[in-house]
């Protein structure tokens, strides 16, 4: 079998279901994106292959609407509880799907008796075709696989991650202020990765001649502070827009960190929209 390069369709967090369910103790027939999966949030293809099951499933069944993938390897990945049926007029049965191609959007259809942790991705991946959208079977450990398989060389496909910053939040006039905390980089990969952030941010409360400071900062294995953009947005006797955007090399489960402090106590910011791309530099 040919080898498969794989990427994580999002970020893996402490709390989802894993392949070894601790609720339960018992397996758990796949891997669950939640925390960094919002409702909306672009489910992508882990790897090259070709749809083997269009999405046929109705969003009352155990596992909603779905789609599975077929790879080179001899590999198989579902993905599971989507939103809704992916388009079949692109990703019809037999179709080609490039790694890091849009397959749809994160969802909560499907209904497993005495499980529902909301909004979220199950990933599954079995060697028989069926298995890994149905469960069991010839079901593995995704993420297992997945780490062992990472994609190889500069890969051109960044991975993507969409939050939103629902909130207001008020600033601090003397500190920063944590808006938001990116992942950085998926951690299959190993070394620095090149990441990058990019931030729109709605101020409101500034008076003419009041400013807010903004800045992406990197943090360090010694959780030290550096700077790696940042713009000052001046009052304007009411609510201004800015944009900000930074990039820098970090190592595995490090940061960049989306701040902000005001001159104005009673400065307030919201619709925070924060895109952040990473790949292997």
């Amino acid at each position: 079998m040919p080898y498969v390069g794989y990427q994580l369709p999002f970020p893996l967090t402490s709390s989802s279901y894993e392949w070894y369910n601790p609720f339960k103790a018992q397996t758990h027939w796949g891997y669950d994106f939640n925390e960094f999966a919002s409702r909306g949030d672009i489910i992508t293809a882990a790897a090259d292959g070709i749809v083997s099951l269009s999405p046929q499933s109705g969003p009352q069944e155990s596992h909603g609407y779905r789609i599975e993938l077929k790879h080179a390897d001899g590999k198989y990945t579902g993905y599971c509880h989507m939103e809704a049926a992916p388009d079949q007029t692109v990703l019809y049965e037999g179709a080609t799907v490039r790694r890091g191609q849009a397959l749809g959007t994160v969802g909560n259809t499907g209904y497993i008796p005495n499980v529902s942790i909301g909004y979220h991705l199950h990933l599954s991946m079995a060697t028989a075709k069926g298995d890994s959208i149905a469960g069991a079977g010839t079901c593995m450990d995704p993420i297992e696989w997945i780490l062992d398989h990472p994609t190889e060389g500069d890969d051109p496909v960044p991975a993507y991650n969409h939050f939103e910053f629902a909130q207001s939040t008020n600033i601090s006039p003397t500190i920063f202020t944590n808006l938001y905390i990116s992942t950085g980089a998926a951690s299959f990969i190993s070394g620095p990765k090149l990441v990058s952030a990019t931030a729109t941010v709605k101020i409101t409360g500034l008076d003419e001649g009041q400013w807010v400071d903004l800045r992406i900062v990197k943090i360090s294995s010694q959780e030290v502070e550096d700077v790696v953009a940042q713009v000052t947005a001046e009052g304007r006797s009411g609510t201004t827009a800015v944009n900000i955007a930074g990039n820098a090399n970090i190592q595995d489960g490090r940061t960049l960190r989306l701040q902000a402090k005001s001159s104005a106590s009673g400065a307030t910011v919201s619709n925070v929209d924060v895109v952040t791309h990473s790949w292997a530099s």
